[in-house]
């Protein structure tokens, strides 16, 4: 699989002085990032354009309290994106309100020097739900792809950037 140079890692969420000064700093780089790139905060993708709302993706971020680097892994955002390695269309339940929805699952490889690592971006019709970033680990990716036993999710390869 083809991996994509590590661009470099952004400050974690703890070397910022409060949750506002990293939420300005995180939001101010990726909508630089989305301006270089995309257009009106779309971002064309080998499979569909997607929305990129800095907002959602900036306190998903931020929510996640016990893992600090979370917010170091936004420098992946826009390679990931526009280059994923593959990309999965999966069916699951929304965990609010419980009703089926589709989703796409983009991956991403990392690597360099002996690292690598996954970059996952689940897109809904509203645009980015979650991201994950991870060292390699199979199990844990084919969760992610939406793979599991008895069809609990369903998961379907639709791209293959190999």
């Amino acid at each position: 699989p083809v991996r994509l140079k590590i661009p470099g890692f952004l400050p974690e969420i703890t070397s910022f002085k409060s949750q506002r000064e990293a939420f300005n700093f995180y939001k101010n780089y990726l909508e630089n990032e989305i301006n270089k790139e995309g257009f009106m905060g779309w971002i064309i993708t080998p499979v569909l354009p997607v929305q990129v709302d800095v907002n959602v993706i900036v306190s998903h971020i931020l929510k996640k309290k016990e893992d600090p680097k979370r917010g170091s892994y936004l420098s992946l955002l826009i390679p990931a994106i526009k280059k994923p390695a593959e990309v999965w269309f999966r069916i699951g339940r929304n965990t609010k309100t419980g009703r089926r929805e589709w989703r796409l699952s983009y991956i991403s490889i990392f690597g360099e020097r002996g690292l690598k690592y996954f970059v996952v971006f689940d897109i809904s019709r509203k645009g980015i739900k979650s991201i994950t970033a991870f060292p390699s680990n199979s199990k844990y990716l084919d969760k992610l792809r939406g793979i599991r036993d008895h069809l609990k999710k369903l998961g379907w390869l639709i791209y293959m950037g190999y």
